[in-house]
């Protein structure tokens, strides 16, 4: 699977808010703020982290799946750290269409997407639901044993 994984280090913020985080883009905004408001910070300070970005070769059927899937690369999602990767380079972004996922403190899957629609139309989808994902998808996450370093 090494053809299908992407690495980028990045400066993240920990301290801002979600909606901060998520303002930094400088994209349109398609969201859901209680999903948004559970975005969790999976460290404090800001930190310099590493994201693997995979790709699977099949749809995803849904985020317990998913959930799997980070868990034998031995990776957790990390919204903040995927939301820095994608505000620090926007060229990724608008190439590589990425999703992360995470509970709520409900027990329900919320989502935080990016979007390329073309004419700078670019967008970050966050929401809480369990439909799957799209194909050619880029998940990140960060390494556990690297996560709080």
């Amino acid at each position: 699977m090494e053809n299908d994984t992407i690495t980028r280090t990045v400066e993240v913020n920990y301290d801002l808010t979600p909606q901060e985080a998520l303002d930094g883009l400088k994209v349109r905004q398609q969201i859901d703020k209680s999903a948004v408001a559970s975005m969790p910070a999976n460290s404090t300070g800001v930190k310099t982290v590493t994201v693997e970005f995979f790709q699977l070769n099949f749809p995803v059927e849904n985020n317990d799946s998913l959930a799997n899937q980070y868990a034998s690369r031995n990776l957790v999602p990390d919204p903040y750290a995927q939301v820095a990767v994608n505000t620090a380079d926007p060229a990724f972004r608008d190439k590589y269409h990425n999703s992360t996922h995470w509970k709520n403190k409900n027990g329900d899957w919320c989502q935080m997407s990016t979007y390329y629609g073309g004419s700078q139309c670019n967008i970050v989808n966050v929401y809480c639901h369990d439909n799957g994902f799209d194909p050619g998808t880029w998940f990140g996450g960060v390494h556990k044993q690297k996560q709080n370093t």
